[in-house]
């Protein structure tokens, strides 16, 4: 079998074989073999001892399982998650990604709205209440509560938010649900209407 597996892989798997024959540690591993047409695929390998009574080895027993298309779907899904980040790092509008009431993204452009140096400022804050006004924290509780149990609850909707140095600005929320590093959480694009607040009132 050593034949089969790549040049790269051999020693790791042989260290992890050498340790299960010396110290009668199971093995449990992924590692690359070579077909015979040339074709690399990736496979998880795991095994163990048998001893006989005297304590000599009389074989080793375990099973070898092809994973090549969970591991290339994994290193897409690394892949496609990298190129989003980058479109919502790059994108001009305000975006911020929440796990709960805790920012796990935030794009400049969200940091300049708020009044803030940078994205990490906005993933320090404890939590996103420290970006909403007293009344609009009573409104996104009221959200928050219905969306855990099960109730519809607005996509889009105007608000004050609150800004670093204390001063309110009008933005509006457009929010859908997404994946991010595997945990399901809140996509939030948001965008300056004041000046269309500023507009209506004149009305």
């Amino acid at each position: 079998f050593d034949k089969r597996v790549h040049p790269d892989d051999l020693a790791t798997l042989r260290a992890a074989v050498d340790r299960t024959i010396t110290e009668n540690v199971p093995f449990s591993l992924d590692h690359r073999i070579i077909r015979p047409d040339g074709e690399v695929r990736q496979v998880h390998e795991q095994g163990e001892a048998v001893f006989l009574d005297d304590g000599t080895i009389q074989k080793l027993t375990g099973s070898v399982q092809d994973i090549s298309e969970r591991t290339w779907a994994e290193e897409a899904l690394v892949s496609s998650e990298f190129a989003f980040r980058q479109l919502l790092e790059d994108a001009s509008q305000g975006i911020f990604i929440r796990h709960g009431d805790k920012a796990v993204f935030a794009n400049q452009a969200f940091a300049d709205l708020y009044g803030y140096q940078n994205s990490g400022e906005i993933l320090a804050l404890s939590s996103i209440e420290a970006l909403e006004t007293p009344e609009n924290r009573i409104r996104f509780q009221e959200f928050r509560r219905r969306r855990a149990e099960g109730q519809e609850v607005p996509a889009i909707y105007e608000f004050e938010g609150l800004r670093k140095d204390g001063s309110t600005v009008w933005l509006e929320n457009h929010v859908q649900v997404v994946t991010w590093n595997g945990t399901p959480g809140r996509l939030v694009i948001v965008s300056d209407v004041s000046a269309r607040h500023a507009v209506q009132e004149a009305l």
